[in-house]
């Protein structure tokens, strides 16, 4: 044990968390600012959990890809650090307040277009090819729809079947 050191958590300062937000790239930027307002205007009205002015709030990277943009709240907790329940108890307040909020001012998750290409097989059959959404190679593999070919006549049969009757 006498190698080892020994934090003691009743005694730390306060303690500053990082809670990552997704918020789609649709979102008009009057409407980022007022959420952002909004996150800092809770924090300072949630005494008992949130210290006042110790909300930060950092637009940390996009990912047009995904639809998305993240945005970092960074906010210090009046719990210690050693009761965690209360600590991520406010931390879960939190989160849905900016699920209300975002619900309540029509900020809504929106998965981005993947443009498709209809063209005529070999045989006559319609073939959708997916497009790229952008020419940047996001490192990851190809997808299944476009290793392979996507057959509308199969599927709308699939769909259109009616469940056999009793």
């Amino acid at each position: 044990l006498r190698t080892m050191s020994v934090v003691n958590l009743s005694r730390s300062p306060a303690t500053c968390l990082r809670v990552p937000v997704q918020v789609p790239a649709s979102t008009p930027a009057s409407q980022m600012t007022d959420l952002v307002d909004a996150v800092k205007q809770y924090c300072a009205e949630a005494v008992v959990d949130w210290l006042p002015g110790g909300c930060e709030a950092q637009f940390a990277s996009t990912d047009f890809a995904q639809g998305h943009m993240n945005l970092n709240l960074w906010v210090t907790c009046r719990h210690p650090p050693a009761d965690v329940s209360a600590v991520y108890g406010a931390r879960s307040a939190l989160l849905l307040f900016v699920h209300a909020y975002m619900e309540s001012s029509g900020i809504e998750y929106v998965k981005p277009l993947a443009p498709l290409q209809m063209r005529e097989s070999g045989s006559g059959q319609q073939l959708f090819e997916p497009q790229p959404l952008s020419t940047r190679n996001s490192g990851g593999g190809r997808t299944p729809l476009q290793e392979g070919r996507y057959n509308a006549e199969h599927s709308a049969s699939w769909w259109s079947r009616a469940p056999d009757a009793a």
